[in-house]
């Protein structure tokens, strides 16, 4: 089981609770917040988001990034590093190649996939917000697609196709 504590006097950071023995073991130390943790459905990876720590960063806003970490806390690095963008709504794909995350930008939220080695890629590009609802067993992502002209759709997005498809006929 995976925890996460966040006091306003502590930063965030990821626990790991073995359920048999009680015991607790911080899996992130690093400054600046870990939060949103998913982990794999092979149950190999953490995937996690990091906000850099205010100290630190000379910065007056630094976008979170898309971390990953081995179940056992070893092995973290970021996936999004280069991605301007906060990544919300992770989900895993569900044979644990990769993840799919909604950024928001310029009013428009939209899809991106990006593999355990990087490089994100954005799945549904335009001027709309998608908001997902859940992952499909298959893999598919299931949402609401709603657009400035057009009344909202239910869609469902394939994470290695590019665009949403809608389910109204």
């Amino acid at each position: 089981a995976y925890i996460l504590r966040n006091y306003v006097e502590v930063p965030a950071e990821i626990y790991s609770i073995d359920v048999a023995t009680g015991s607790v073991k911080q899996l992130t130390t690093r400054k600046g917040e870990d939060d949103n943790p998913k982990v794999s459905p092979d149950g190999r990876y953490i995937a996690y988001t990091a906000t850099p720590d205010p100290s630190v960063s000379r910065d007056t806003y630094a976008a979170a990034t898309l971390m990953i970490m081995r179940s056992d806390g070893s092995e973290a690095r970021a996936l999004t590093q280069d991605l301007d963008r906060d990544p919300t709504d992770i989900y895993w794909l569900a044979d644990s190649s990769g993840i799919c995350f909604t950024a928001n930008s310029a009013g428009s939220c939209n899809v991106w996939r990006v593999g355990l080695s990087g490089a994100p890629r954005e799945l549904t590009p335009g001027a709309q917000r998608i908001a997902v609802s859940d992952l499909a067993r298959d893999g598919r992502l299931v949402g609401t697609l709603t657009q400035p002209l057009a009344p909202a759709d239910v869609v469902v997005i394939e994470p290695r196709a590019r665009g949403p498809a809608t389910l109204r006929k």
